[in-house]
Formats: C-alpha cells, structure tokens, sequence
C-alpha cells in the first residue's frame, strides 16, 4: 500500500486495507506492530501531527471440523479450530465392528479425497466460520478359517469361525458380519456327569474361611472337573474367626475377615470426679479413670501422662488406673483450663482440668478510737479543709464581681 496524506487539522478517513494474509482477518490499525495501544479500524478518521507508521493487525480465523463415523457407531463432538493454532486433531473414538480398523481421516467418505492422519497440526481451511467434514475410513478385515471341531466326553470342541489375522477378532460367517465370541463358538464337552464328590486340592475352589467351609468341584468318573457353579459341595469346617480384643479404637475385631462384634473400649473417670485445682493448695490432684472393659486390668495399659501436650511426672497405680500429679507441677501452671491426657496401649483419653485463684483473705478492720478529744489532741486536717474551702468561695466571688464589670 502507498503511504497515505492525512491532515493534522482535520481529520481524514483511514484507506481501505489492501493486505492479504491467509487464515486471518484484518481487524485494525496500531502504531505498535505487536498491536499495543490504540487499535484504529478500517476508514477510521484521524488526525496525526507527525509521520506515523501503522501497522495491520490480524486475527486468526476460525472454524469447525466435524466428524463423520462414516458406516461406525458412535458419537465425536465436532472441533472448534484458529488458523496456525497447532492444534492435533481430536483421536478417533469411533467404533465399526464390521471392520479390522480405523484408518485415519479423508474428506470423501469413500477415501477419494485428501487423507489426514490424528497427529496431524496442520490448517484444514483458511475460511472463517467454516465447516470442516472428515470422514473416518475403515480398514478391511483379512480372513483365515478355523473348521469345526466335534467335542467329546473330556475335551470341548468348537465351530467353525473366521479370524482376521490383523486384528484378531473373529466372526461366525465368510463375509466377517457377525462377530463370535467364546460363548458362540465352543461347544462344551459331553458325556460327563458331575456327581463325584471328591475332597481333591485339584477340586478345591475355595478354601475355607471364617464362617465357610472349604469348596470343591463336583468330578466326572472320569476324573473331568465341572467348572459349573451348580456342581460345588462343602467339606470340613470352616476356619473360624480369629479375634482380635477390643481397644480404644475399634470393637472386638476378627484379624481375618474384619468382622466386628461388641463396643469400643472406653476410659472414663469415676463417678463424681471433680476436675478443679486451686493455687495455693498442697494437695496433688488425683484422677481415677475406669475401663470399660475388663478393668481389673486396666492400669496393665497404662503408657503415661501429658500436661497441655507434654508429658509429665506423676505417681500411677493400680485399682482401675490411678493418676496423681504433685501440687509443685501444678503450682506452676496458669488460671485457667489445662489439658490433661492420659495414654494407654490402646487409647487415650483428654480430660480438661481449671486451675483457680485461692480465694481472698478478708482484711481485719481496725477498732475504733475512744479516746476523748481535748484542745491539745484537735485533728489539724479539718480546720486545713475548712480554710481552703473559705478561700475558694472567696476567689469565686471576686471573680464573679469582676465579670460584671
């Protein structure tokens, strides 16, 4: 483009952009080539008191691809697209039983068109707001046949089916239409009869746990094994649990199957158990906690003793669990809450304890004075007041007489 004239009085409508670039669309003017600043469109008047350079700016156009299962099932959502975005096509997720494969992309759904693999990031249209249509291609299956087979009373046989030797699935029919599976191909073996109940680890099918015997297979006379779930029996007894004692945590717990049965273990403190500590006191405190559970033996759990976290010096003994913390460690705490926490093997319990103030000594009241008052003992402290309050009304008065003045 040639440069352009424009008045620095009055302004002039920006020419008509004559640059092309391929996938994106003009969308402006700036003085700045990364397109910083003020953006000006297209005829846009302006005013400019000096030379100026302005540079087009461009944006990328956009579009669409949209899938096609092209003889699949299946479902893909289309793709939203910039030109340049580098972007790799959305993978496949298209499915064609009748088919060995995915094949990759075309724009013809018989493959006579322009073939686009998954990875590719290149642009498919320079076009804005087109539609882009790929259509899946489909591998053919290459065929090989297995012949039928009769089963007999030990081995099982099977029909005849087809096999692609590229993807391995199988089909009932030449054509590869009708998929096989397991099910529609073998026959099972015949002249058996499951009625042999023989204790075999061969048989075993399961061993037994805690409330299940061990589980066999019925047998043929010929020593085949059924695999039928109907041809099973029990022998034995089963395991049994294997019981773990009950904790702070968790009930009475079997160490093999976790089955639980019972209550958890609870510590708590005797009855009408007062948690208060008064400074001053020479007293220790002491607490005494219960198990719930066999508490002839439950100082045989004790671990220790925690004070607000730390563990502390106490005398611990028998007779449920018996806790005595000395008045010198409690002396040193704070008024307030503290928290005690006692640990066991299998649990531990916080109890809160509030530190008090002693209570206040009353201050005895001095006895009155019956002495009798003569000249010599008058108190100099009221005649003092009497004067001071004689001069003070005095002042005010004199300062009142001046103000009306």
């Amino acid at each position: 483009m040639s440069p352009q004239m424009v008045s620095i009085c009055k302004p002039t409508g920006l020419a008509d952009c004559l640059f092309n670039r391929e996938g994106y669309t003009f969308k402006g003017w700036s003085i700045d080539a990364s397109g910083n600043g003020v953006l000006y469109a297209n005829k846009k008047a302006v005013t400019f008191g000096t030379e100026t350079k302005l540079y087009a700016q461009w944006e990328a156009n956009s579009y669409t691809v949209h899938f096609d299962a092209n003889g699949g099932s299946g479902s893909m959502d289309d793709q939203d697209r910039t030109y340049d975005d580098g972007k790799a096509l959305s993978t496949c997720s298209f499915v064609n039983e009748n088919s060995c494969a995915w094949d990759g992309w075309n724009t013809k759904p018989d493959g006579g068109g322009t073939s686009i693999n998954s990875e590719t990031t290149e642009n498919l249209t320079a076009e804005d707001g087109a539609v882009f249509e790929l259509f899946a291609q489909w591998k053919a299956h290459v065929l090989s046949k297995t012949n039928a087979v009769a089963a007999t009373c030990t081995k099982d046989g099977n029909v005849a089916y087809w096999t692609c030797k590229d993807c391995g699935k199988r089909f009932l029919d030449e054509a590869g239409t009708k998929p096989a599976y397991d099910t529609d191909i073998i026959i099972k073996a015949t002249g058996h009869t499951f009625d042999q109940e023989v204790v075999d680890v061969k048989y075993l099918k399961s061993v037994p746990d805690c409330i299940t015997a061990a589980v066999y297979y019925k047998s043929c006379a010929c020593g085949e094994e059924s695999t039928d779930e109907k041809d099973i029996f029990t022998s034995g007894e089963p395991a049994g649990h294997k019981w773990k004692a009950a904790t702070g945590y968790a009930p009475k717990t079997c160490e093999i199957c976790g089955l639980e049965e019972g209550q958890k273990v609870n510590y708590d403190p005797i009855k009408n158990q007062v948690f208060v500590w008064t400074k001053g006191s020479k007293e220790p405190f002491v607490l005494t906690i219960k198990r719930s559970q066999d508490d002839v033996n439950c100082f045989l759990h004790y671990l220790n003793t925690l004070l607000d976290g730390a563990e502390i010096k106490v005398e611990a003994k028998s007779g449920s669990t018996i806790i005595t913390i000395p008045a010198e460690t409690l002396e040193k705490l704070s008024v307030g809450e503290h928290k005690i926490t006692v640990v066991f093997d299998d649990w531990k319990a916080d109890f809160a304890l509030s530190i008090m103030e002693p209570e206040a000594t009353p201050t005895p009241t001095p006895a009155a004075d019956t002495t009798p008052v003569t000249g010599d003992t008058m108190p100099v402290v009221p005649i003092v007041v009497v004067m001071i309050v004689a001069l003070l009304v005095v002042c005010f008065v004199n300062m009142k007489k001046h103000r009306l003045c």
